[in-house]
């Protein structure tokens, strides 16, 4: 073997350690981590079977999603398809685990589900309880996204349980708080949101971890935007934030809405068109429609007909999703668009709707 070439188990030590630091969130390790096994990983002994390449492969989708690189994420998503699916347990676990991932962070949130309960399915399989605190803090995450506060409670707290007792885990904690203040920002307990982000906030700027200090203030913004009579305020985070160009579709959307809701037209125009262009650049299709609902009441809530498409567009969308949360609030918003016309025939279908999906929440467990 050349002097200069790397061996199997040396290459495999150093992808470990990697993913380590990946899970720790320490994104300035793992970043020199990767670029290391990136250079040395064109001079690893052949391995037949492609098992640490695969493995590489799979956590340089899982490196990009916590650096929050999506356009580079996607190239990673395009690379693994082109691999046979791992017959390897704990590769297949991760193969599984990080397409969730990905799927829930670009909002095509039928597909995370898929990837996460073949995930769930392998879990039993992985003796790392560090991993499992690891999943379910990642499905807390998703549950919060597809609109399902009361599990995305269940498994913050019980991921946040166990980060708490190991040493070295604190980002993770706050990570975990990050989530549950989301939660409870769906829920309405604003001040449980505002308790949860604000020590969380508090671990990270500790530890000089900006990025995850600008994630925080931009679910501050949310929470404000969420209260009434807060728009100053909600504003007034949202914007440094969108300064650093954090999340800008999401941000965009915010800021729109809260200029709307103060009739700053101008500004919620910019905001919008800003938003639609950030929304093609991340590929993230559930915003695109949420931009097109907000534009409509924007500019078109004159215009009944094309009020009522792009909402009806939009719930076929989040209905296809199974986001039924979305379905219940445009579903009430355009009911009650139609009643203050005298529509009450329309308006009555849409709060029917809006009942329908409701209940889907209910029957997943959502308060409503």
């Amino acid at each position: 073997m050349s002097a200069l070439t790397v061996s199997k188990e040396e290459m495999m030590l150093l992808l470990n350690e990697w993913y380590q630091e990946i899970r720790e969130q320490n994104i300035q390790k793992s970043s020199q981590l990767k670029d290391e096994i990136s250079r040395k990983i064109q001079q690893m002994e052949i391995d037949p079977t492609q098992t640490l390449f695969i493995y590489y492969s799979l956590l340089e989708l899982r490196q990009q999603l916590l650096v929050d690189h999506l356009k580079q994420a996607d190239k990673a998503i395009q690379r693994i398809n082109t691999i046979d699916q791992p017959t390897d347990d704990f590769l297949a676990y991760y193969y599984h685990f990080f397409k969730a991932q990905h799927f829930t962070i670009i909002g095509s949130y039928s597909d995370a589900c898929i990837h996460f309960e073949k995930a769930e399915a392998l879990l039993a399989l992985v003796p790392d309880e560090v991993e499992k605190a690891e999943f379910h803090y990642k499905v807390a995450n998703y549950y919060y996204h597809v609109r399902q506060p009361v599990l995305a409670i269940h498994y913050a707290k019980k991921a946040k349980e166990f980060f708490e007792g190991q040493y070295g885990y604190d980002l993770n904690v706050a990570a975990c708080q990050n989530v549950l203040g989301l939660a409870y920002t769906l829920l309405k307990q604003f001040k449980e949101a505002e308790v949860n982000f604000l020590s969380a906030l508090n671990t990270v700027q500790k530890m000089n971890q900006e990025q995850r200090a600008v994630l925080i203030r931009y679910n501050l913004g949310l929470l404000y935007s969420e209260q009434q009579n807060q728009s100053e305020a909600a504003i007034s985070f949202l914007e440094k934030v969108y300064e650093k160009r954090f999340k800008l579709h999401k941000t965009a959307f915010l800021l729109a809405r809260e200029y709307y809701k103060t009739n700053k037209k101008d500004a919620a125009s910019h905001f919008i068109e800003e938003g639609l262009k950030h929304c093609r650049a991340a590929n993230n299709e559930e915003y695109r429609f949420h931009f097109h609902i907000l534009a409509a009441f924007h500019y078109a809530h004159q215009d009944d007909l094309e009020l009522e498409s792009a909402i009806k567009e939009g719930i076929s969308y989040f209905e296809r999703e199974e986001l039924w949360g979305y379905v219940q609030d445009y579903s009430e918003q355009l009911a009650e668009h139609f009643y203050t016309k005298g529509n009450y025939e329309k308006s009555s279908d849409y709060f029917h709707l809006a009942f329908v999906a409701k209940q889907k929440l209910l029957e997943k467990g959502v308060v409503g």
